[in-house]
């Protein structure tokens, strides 16, 4: 089964530009021999003998069933409305009225036609390039973008110590929105001093990279004393309840053992601070708050590294 009109000429019109994703994610891996994939991690890295060559985040985003000839988007067969990166292709693909791109299978029969759509798919999503990767006689299609874009670390604290007193309350009013500052004329972007702790990078241009890093320091600290033999992961969840002109903020902290085991966690007093600091920052430099902040921490042996997901 050919790809239809409305795919063809939605790809003809960025072809262009899917080129040049292509040809600047050949320069980035020239001469790689070997590609490790994490699924745990959702990291796929690519290396020349011993040698790092790139490190990128990994979205599932189709698989290709040979023997079938079909093509299954990540979202087959899921009852989930959860939101996901990626779904800017099947939005662009209902404005541009492109059946491949919102039905949930795809019969595309070649490698070459479902190559050719995964492309077009990781374009539309804004990914910095996709890779499939065999799977039995099958293959899995992943988006990627590069990890150290929305990504920093964070030091463990010190051995020892009791966990925190919770905070006295989870949840806050936020002032009413002021105007936003003007931009700044545009620069180079600039580290956090050396003298300073580890820092996040933002999300976005509203966000703090010194509020995140004191987040993610404050939940490490938690994390590490409720959970002394270790941890694989923890999430900072912030939501803002915005009605009739008032905002709430509500501050969640959850963390998965070394054993694999999920723990709903109080946040601080100064985690709680540090979060109220983290939105109010944001509230005044764009006159508006994210409605969800998510803060992602993953184990490392130096402590953890920190995505803004």
């Amino acid at each position: 089964m050919a790809l239809g009109a409305a795919f063809q000429r939605l790809a003809a019109l960025h072809e262009a530009d899917i080129v040049r994703q292509r040809v600047r994610f050949d320069a980035q891996v020239e001469g790689y021999d070997a590609l490790q994939h994490s699924p745990i991690d959702r990291i796929v890295t690519f290396r020349r003998s011993a040698e790092l060559v790139w490190t990128a985040r990994a979205e599932p985003m189709a698989r290709f069933a040979t023997d079938l000839g079909l093509l299954r988007w990540w979202w087959y067969g899921s009852l989930s409305i959860a939101k996901s990166r990626l779904d800017t292709i099947v939005a662009e693909g209902q404005r541009h009225a492109v059946d491949e791109l919102t039905k949930d299978s795809v019969q595309t029969e070649t490698l070459e036609e479902t190559d050719a759509l995964c492309a077009l798919g990781a374009y539309l999503a804004g990914a910095e390039a996709y890779v499939r990767i065999p799977q039995g006689d099958d293959w899995t299609y992943f988006a990627l973008w590069d990890a150290a874009r929305n990504q920093g670390s964070v030091a463990a604290p010190p051995p020892g110590g009791s966990v925190p007193a919770p905070a006295v309350r989870l949840m806050q009013s936020l002032p009413p929105a002021a105007s936003p500052e003007p931009p700044a004329p545009a620069s180079p972007s600039t580290s956090a001093p050396s003298s300073s702790p580890p820092a996040a990078p933002p999300a976005g241009p509203d966000l703090s990279r010194e509020h995140v890093s004191a987040v993610a320091s404050e939940a490490m600290r938690v994390v590490h004393a409720a959970l002394p033999q270790g941890f694989r992961q923890a999430l900072v969840t912030v939501v803002v309840d915005a009605q009739a002109g008032k905002a709430r903020l509500f501050a969640h902290l959850a963390a998965v053992d070394a054993a694999g085991d999920l723990h709903s966690l109080d946040p601080s007093q100064r985690l709680f601070e540090s979060v109220v600091a983290l939105v109010t920052e944001q509230h005044r430099r764009a006159g508006a708050s994210s409605p969800k902040i998510v803060l992602r921490l993953r184990s490392t042996e130096r402590g953890a590294s920190i995505e803004l997901v």
